[in-house]
């Protein structure tokens, strides 16, 4: 169970770091601008919007069931963990 789960768990925090490392701007102690002001726009956005922070935990749940069926199915990208039971891999990574 922990490895349907947690790929899809952290699959985000990784993209964030990527970003966080290619984001444009000078640096404000170890973050780049754009980072900053980026995380600035969307903490305001879920702040003041109460429909955009009602939807956002219910929109993630429902990207988390889709990849994990999607892993079980077999039908993600090759570039995401295969969690289907009869892909024809006999315990090759």
């Amino acid at each position: 169970a922990f490895f349907a789960i947690g790929h899809p768990l952290i699959k985000p925090a990784v993209w964030i770091g990527e970003v966080l490392h290619t984001a444009p701007g000078p640096l404000v102690g170890l973050l780049p601008l754009g980072f900053v002001l980026g995380n600035l726009a969307v903490l305001a956005l879920l702040a003041t919007q109460p429909k955009v922070r009602l939807a956002a935990p219910v929109v993630s749940a429902a990207l988390l069931v889709n990849f994990v069926g999607g892993g079980l199915e077999g039908s993600v990208s090759s570039s995401d963990y295969n969690l289907a039971l009869d892909d024809g891999e006999i315990g090759r990574a």
